[in-house]
Parts: C-alpha cells; sequence; structure tokens
C-alpha cells in the first residue's frame, strides 16, 4: 500500500519558524511532525512513500535518510512550489499513485492513527476524512455533506448549507478509483492551477462521482 504526502509548500501561515525549515519538520517532543505521520502509516500497512517536495527540499530528503533507511522512497519535485497550491503536488503524483491504493496525506498534520484506520475500513473507493461542526467563522474553509449518502457535495471557502464539516487534509483511494483521481487532478490543473488538493475531490463530485467522508469522533486526534 502506498503513502502520498505533500510537503512541498513553504509553510506561510507559521512564518517567520518556517524561514528555516518546512513546517513538516517543526519539532514536537524531540521529533519532526512528519516523523509521527510516517509511523502512522507504517503501522497500518504502508510499505510505499511518495513525497512532494518543494520547499527546502533537501532538508526534508536528510530528514527521511536519517530516520528511514529502509522505506522504500520516492521523491516528486514541485518546481512551482512558489506560486501554486497543493493541488499541483497532486497532480505531479500521478505517476505514483496511479493503479495502486494509497493515502493522500498534507505533510504537516497530527493525527492518530485510528483514522487511518477507520478511512481503510470504510470500504469505499474514494473517501476523505472531515469533522462535523455548527459553527464556522465568516468565509472559513467549509465541507458540505450528505449525510444519508455520506457524500461530499461541496468544498470551498464560505460554503453554506444544512449539515456542514471541516476538512481534515487525510484521505484514501482505491486503485480502482486512482485513474478518476488522475483525470481530476489533470482537469483541475487546467481550469485553476493554483487550486488546494481537495478541490481534486470537488472536481469529481462536479463531474458526477462521489467522494464518500468519513466523520471524526471524539476519540480521533487531529491538529494542524
Amino acid at each position: 500500500m502506498k503513502a502520498l504526502l505533500l510537503v512541498a509548500g513553504r509553510g506561510v501561515r507559521v512564518k517567520p519558524i518556517s524561514d528555516s525549515m518546512p513546517k513538516c519538520l517543526l519539532p514536537l517532543n524531540g521529533k519532526p511532525l512528519l516523523w509521527y505521520s510516517i509511523q502512522n502509516l507504517l503501522r497500518v500497512g504502508v510499505n510505499d512513500f511518495c513525497f512532494v517536495i518543494g520547499y527546502r527540499a533537501p532538508q526534508i530528503r536528510h530528514f527521511i535518510h536519517v530516520y528511514y533507511t529502509n522505506i522504500r522512497t520516492t521523491y516528486i519535485l514541485n518546481d512551482k512550489y512558489k506560486n501554486t497550491q497543493c493541488g499541483y503536488s497532486y497532480y505531479k503524483a500521478i505517476p505514483f499513485f496511479l493503479h495502486h491504493d494509497f493515502f493522500q496525506l498534507e505533510g504537516d498534520l497530527l493525527y492518530t492513527k485510528s483514522i487511518l484506520h477507520k478511512l481503510l475500513r470504510a470500504n469505499k473507493p474514494i473517501v476523505y476524512a472531515v469533522q462535523r461542526k455548527k459553527k464556522f467563522k465568516s468565509g472559513e474553509y467549509t465541507v458540505s455533506i450528505n449525510p444519508a449518502a455520506r457524500t461530499i457535495i461541496k468544498m470551498g471557502y464560505g460554503i453554506k448549507g444544512k449539515f456542514l464539516a471541516e476538512a481534515k487534509g487525510i484521505g484514501f483511494v482505491k486503485a480502482e478509483a486512482s485513474e478518476q483521481i488522475a483525470k481530476a487532478a489533470r482537469g483541475l490543473m487546467r481550469k485553476q492551477p493554483n487550486a488546494y488538493s481537495d478541490l481534486v475531490y470537488q472536481w469529481i463530485t462536479d463531474h458526477g462521482g462521489a467522494t464518500y467522508y468519513l466523520s471524526l469522533r471524539g476519540e480521533d486526534y487531529w491538529y494542524e
């Protein structure tokens, strides 16, 4: 099983801390944030990793070399990281994930392993982690969901609807749906080359497909 981690970004929201290192390498209890994500993925059976790198890429390569000498690793360079969002990184990784089961994650997350297990047990072609919320700040990034079908209706800033949730940046795609993801990523980049990776799933919904959601519970810890 594969995992795709998007770690090309500059971490502008945590400047000036990220001036000297990528956000995914910021330390927590003596370990980089990325270490915790890789450990969780290894524990659920991932044996093939792809890191889409850009900002301070040599530091990420060095971290992997030091901490993980025995994992199968692919590096893909997002050479446009200064002017694009993580949707372009997702697009660049198509050759890695096509025709395979894979997790797709933002690289700077802290989360419990239980989320990965639940995504696998959901047994859906495409499933994405969200957390139900009743109140959002004006203009906040929002996900509108259909609880009856357990599908995502709309993702974006300031979305309104009866049932709303927060996107969590973790998804799982079965091999059978990987071509659908690749087609969506290509189409999205033609229309919105500066889009976030979440909008790959929105593209699928907009074109007649379905992205299912996993609603996190109290025992599922997540932090960005």
